[in-house]
């Protein structure tokens, strides 16, 4: 290796080291949070934050989530249940109202004031819009959170409430006016308590941090004494069919959904061959003989039946014996007992006229009628067997 190349390795390997040197000097590896937003349940339940700080504060809190559920509140219990729902039946308010006279204690955020909301209104509070002025630069009063202080409470919260909203309500047993009208009210209805507030967002996973809303929360959480039990209604005004189908109406979709099955197992083609149609068998005479038989049976015409098959009978036993007609109607049962080997009351039915009131009474009358042509038959062919 020549000098001139350790010479030029020599001034790479120095530029190197003052490179490094002066990066490291200038630049370092620091942490930076960037907000994705919320995931998991904090994602589905805007209200998973205050959930989880009513339980740390040693209350039983959960997340209400189906409506039937609405049904079976606990008597000392606290209910949220934010705006948006307008799934709520009548029955379910009426329910909701019940609960509360009976101890329950109702949190309910107002609906807008253009929109229906018969909730409050069935408990006499009206919902007035409020004109928000202008903004002039800079922070106005309209930007400051209220200081709100509830009953029995030395010292007030600061809390942001809607200011575009005002609560009137006659028998009102308390209220908070922060110069745009009533923010919050809360009524006495039989043995429970309701509040009534123009917005909860203060609540919800976004907001329940700042301010002084965790502390206002709980304090309205625990205004009943004893131990603290609260529900929170998530997400109570998305109307969904499908989820509306599923809580009502499964047993018809499930019947329905089978009968698709059946009937597409049916119209399916199948693999393989095609099977060919089966021949078509000719009928015998006596099968349509039969089938004769009982359509005149059900039509009423078994008497009919009856007296062609006498007369048939006759006929065969006039040309079998001709001497058979010649003779006196009273000496012809005699002669027909002669003639078959019968005794002589057997021949005295045989020329009586048959009687088909009754199923057996036709069935025994055939039945002697076609013992006539057996014997006859045999006899012919007795005597066929003689002349050979």
């Amino acid at each position: 290796m020549s000098r001139i190349q350790l010479l030029t390795g020599g001034v790479l390997l120095v530029a190197v080291a003052a490179g490094t040197a002066w990066f490291l000097r200038h630049f370092e590896q620091v942490t930076q949070s960037v907000h994705t937003g919320y995931s998991g349940e904090a994602r589905r339940n805007p209200w998973l934050a205050a959930e989880r700080l009513l339980v740390r504060m040693d209350a039983k809190a959960s997340t209400l989530r189906m409506l039937p559920e609405l049904r079976s509140l606990p008597a000392t219990a606290t209910l949220l249940l934010p705006a948006r729902r307008h799934t709520l039946t009548q029955s379910l308010r009426d329910s909701i109202l019940q609960w509360v006279g009976s101890g329950g204690h109702l949190i309910v955020e107002a609906e807008p004031a253009g929109q229906p909301d018969p909730l409050l209104e069935a408990m006499g509070v009206k919902r007035i819009a409020v004109k928000r002025p202008k903004d002039t630069g800079g922070r106005c009063e309209a930007d400051e959170p209220f200081e709100i202080a509830l009953p029995g409470r030395e010292t007030g919260s600061l809390v942001r409430l809607s200011r575009t909203l005002r609560l009137d309500a006659a028998d009102a047993e308390f209220s908070f006016d922060g110069g745009w009208g009533n923010a919050l009210l809360q009524l006495r209805r039989g043995e429970g308590q309701v509040t009534v507030l123009n917005e909860l967002d203060f609540a919800s996973n976004p907001l329940i941090g700042t301010e002084q809303h965790a502390r206002f929360l709980w304090e309205l959480v625990s205004l009943p004494p004893g131990e603290v039990i609260v529900y929170l209604f998530n997400r109570p005004g998305e109307l969904s069919l499908a989820e509306w189908l599923m809580e009502n109406a499964w047993a018809p979709l499930a019947g329905g959904a089978a009968l698709l099955l059946l009937w597409l197992w049916y119209v399916a083609p199948r693999f393989g061959p095609i099977a060919p149609d089966p021949t078509r068998s000719r009928r015998r005479l006596l099968d349509h003989l039969r089938a004769s038989g009982r359509f005149l049976w059900s039509s009423g015409g078994a008497q009919r039946m009856l007296d062609a098959a006498r007369d048939s009978c006759l006929r065969r036993i006039s040309r079998a014996h001709p001497d058979f007609l010649a003779i006196s109607e009273p000496e012809r049962p005699r002669r027909l007992a002669e003639i078959l080997g019968w005794p002589e009351e057997r021949a005295r039915q045989l020329l009586a006229p048959g009687s088909a009131t009754k199923m057996m009474d036709f069935l025994q009358t055939i039945g002697l009628y076609q013992a006539v042509h057996e014997q006859l038959a045999l006899k012919a062919r007795a005597s066929s067997r003689k002349t050979r």
